[in-house]
């Protein structure tokens, strides 16, 4: 997986349509198939952490109206939460400005967003969930080939990606433009999954899953308190 620029810079002064969701979601996933980044437990300590997302034509405003319309928010097995949508998406409203993400047409590319100290407690459980919202606030319509989570300690570098990093389903490489503008490149409706097809917008709410041993053990314990229970 090759690194970018957190940012991509519009070049559009104004959305062209004001689609969102509102209009789109009709046809796009509400909810795709995915599991938490999970990775195992990390017990040396985590010197920098990042998540990275591919898009494709995306222009993202965080609001349209006021309505928040792009967030992603990391969600840690030990309940902490990490807000990176002001990182992602700036605080800009599709009705009074530019959005500091805009791919335009044709573009694609990764953008990454560092995480802070605060949350590497909840990343080194091994398990990482998601709470994200994905909408393209131009013409509509936008593409999604995988996101990730990148944590670096001192001996390795842990990556967990959500789907896989296949070129959009088209065999493009990294930051390669579309051949056509959305949706002749990417067809819509292409997975089924809200990855590597043509969408308006895509939500994601994934919990963290504690590792097998944890679930083990707190099984164990409940059936000694039933078993406690019963006896008295």
């Amino acid at each position: 997986m090759s690194t970018a620029p957190p940012a991509i810079l519009g070049t559009h002064s104004r959305p062209v349509v004001l689609v969102c969701a509102l209009a789109l979601q009709a046809f796009a996933p509400r909810a795709a198939a995915a599991e938490p980044f999970t990775y195992g437990p990390i017990s040396e300590p985590i010197l920098s952490a990042s998540f990275s997302a591919d898009f494709a034509a995306l222009t993202a405003h965080r609001f349209v109206g006021g309505t928040e319309v792009n967030r992603v928010v990391l969600l840690g097995l030990d309940g902490s939460t990490f807000d990176l949508s002001d990182a992602l998406f700036g605080t800009t409203d599709a009705l009074v400005g530019a959005a500091i993400l805009d791919q335009g047409t044709l573009r694609t590319g990764i953008v990454t967003a560092p995480i802070a100290q605060s949350f590497f407690a909840g990343l080194s459980k091994g398990s990482v969930g998601l709470a994200a919202t994905f909408t393209d606030t131009a013409d509509g319509l936008f593409a999604i080939d995988f996101l990730a989570l990148a944590i670096v300690t001192a001996n390795r570098t842990i990556v967990s990606v959500m789907d896989r990093n296949d070129g959009f389903g088209i065999g493009l490489r990294d930051n390669d433009l579309l051949p056509n503008p959305l949706p002749v490149s990417i067809p819509i409706g292409a997975t089924g999954t809200g990855f590597d097809e043509s969408i308006g917008s895509k939500s994601i709410r994934v919990e963290p899953v504690p590792e097998p041993g944890t679930l083990t053990l707190a099984g164990t314990a409940l059936l000694v308190l039933i078993r406690c229970r019963r006896r008295g």
